[in-house]
């Protein structure tokens, strides 16, 4: 959403903070473009500092948290939710492009690997959201978040790879549970990437003055 804040690095920062405790809070795109107005309107207009106005971020976002839950049903849809199911459909779009005009094997070492990458994926997402949720609590100074954790995503991608390279040699092939065809669990992939992608183009946080 771009804001029509002209002026003050303060509201910057405070708006882009409350953007992201609201976003973790499952409220809505339309409901955060309406909440992000209505607090850079009301400071315009009384020129009050925001957290005098509305309290710190993280106090204000958390009085939606409630009507968020109410409104929607996300669960598998939140954020870890969609770090599992991206997680799963890029691991299926793996196996499948390799075995396209044969079948996948779904072996015991097979799916370890994968619940193994998955439970490494999970950890560090929601090391990255708790570190996000720390930052934007407050609005005393512009969040850190992007640059600094580059570092911890390119990590995350050193021990995905050593969890693909590992699990193999510690599990044992055992026996096939189910013999899929490469090209259904591609197109599976791909399906769950395009849900994905609407999923989250479907919930945009839109300014309501726009």
């Amino acid at each position: 959403m771009s804001t029509r804040n002209e002026g003050s690095p303060a509201l910057a920062v405070y708006l882009d903070n409350l953007l992201l405790q609201l976003r973790l809070r499952d409220v809505p795109g339309d409901r955060i473009g309406q909440i992000l107005a209505e607090v850079e309107t009301h400071v315009a207009d009384t020129e009050l500092d925001p957290v005098d106005a509305f309290g710190e971020p993280g106090e204000y976002a958390a009085t939606y948290a409630g009507a968020a839950s109410a409104s929607r049903e996300r669960c598998w849809l939140s954020e870890p939710g969609i770090a599992g199911v991206g997680a799963t459909a890029g691991f299926a779009a793996f196996e499948g492009v390799f075995h396209l005009a044969s079948s996948v094997d779904l072996t015991v070492r097979l799916l370890g690997t994968w619940l193994a990458t998955a439970a490494v994926g999970l950890v560090v997402v929601h090391v990255l959201l708790a570190r996000l949720a720390s930052e934007t609590t407050g609005s005393a100074k512009k969040r850190t978040f992007t640059s600094q954790d580059m570092v911890l995503w390119a990590l995350l991608w050193v021990a995905a790879v050593a969890v693909l390279v590992l699990v193999p040699l510690l599990l044992p092939t055992g026996p096939t549970l189910a013999s899929v065809p490469g090209w259904v669990l591609f197109v599976a992939a791909l399906l769950a990437f395009s849900a994905l992608v609407r999923h989250l183009g479907g919930d945009r946080v839109t300014d309501p003055r726009e």
